[in-house]
């Protein structure tokens, strides 16, 4: 996949470190044991690129969330982003994603190989569930990694018949994030994998800081616009829109 060998991998880009930042259900903050059931990339209207994981629990509970690792085309189509004094950052996604990647395959995401196949997707224009064509990394499917879930409080979206663009309504709903990786093997993260670190340390943080633990991010009353007619939904909002 092309867009895969333009990814930046530079040393000048500082590594993020560690830092805590079938059936469905809304699991609790915990660590996770998981099988990749899919892993595939899809694109928003804005041409920013996602790593979508379909994530199974030892339980069969389904995690599904997209990991955006390129901003759009307005922004570059980067994989980071420069913060107020200038510096490269990688874009939290594409942490995830290569950290994914490093961690079961050895190797980084820019140089994974990717396989055409055929899956159903929903499509919001026809409601159903349609046979589509995506580019599959098949070397993480059918694998296992151990998984920094969070239980997400937030404010379901509506689209705004003035502007088009999804905002925030009043009705809250819980989910899921995919907070960290862990390395299935050892519990290591890939910072300290790359560190050559001896016994994995970061995972005990995690626990402490994040389980059972909810993140809440609802907005408050008066960031919410009133709108003259549209439903919430469930539709996830492309952040590069």
């Amino acid at each position: 996949m092309d867009a895969l060998k333009n990814l930046t991998m530079d040393d000048d880009i500082k590594d993020s470190g560690d830092k805590v930042g079938s059936n469905f259900s809304i699991l609790d903050s915990a660590l996770y044991r998981m099988k990749i059931k899919l892993a595939y990339f899809t694109k928003s209207k804005g041409e920013a690129l996602a790593l979508n994981v379909h994530g199974e629990n030892t339980k069969g509970v389904i995690i599904r969330q997209p990991l955006w690792i390129t901003s759009g085309k307005k922004k570059g189509k980067k994989n980071f982003y420069l913060d107020k004094e200038g510096n490269k950052n990688y874009l939290p996604g594409f942490i995830q994603a290569n950290a994914l990647c490093e961690l079961i395959i050895g190797k980084p995401l820019n140089m994974v190989e990717t396989t055409q196949k055929v899956i159903e997707l929903y499509d919001p224009a026809t409601k159903s569930m349609v046979a589509t064509n995506v580019e599959m990394l098949m070397d993480l499917v059918d694998t296992e990694i151990v998984a920094g879930i969070i239980k997400v409080k937030s404010n379901k979206n509506a689209k705004d018949p003035k502007t088009d663009k999804y905002v925030p309504t009043a009705e809250i709903r819980e989910e899921n994030e995919i907070d960290k990786f862990f390395r299935l093997k050892d519990g290591m993260t890939l910072t300290e994998v790359k560190a050559n670190a001896q016994v994995a340390t970061f995972k005990d943080t995690w626990i402490k800081h994040w389980d059972g633990k909810v993140k809440d991010k609802t907005v408050s009353a008066d960031k919410i616009p009133v709108l003259s007619s549209a439903d919430s939904d469930d539709t996830i909002v492309d952040p590069f829109a």
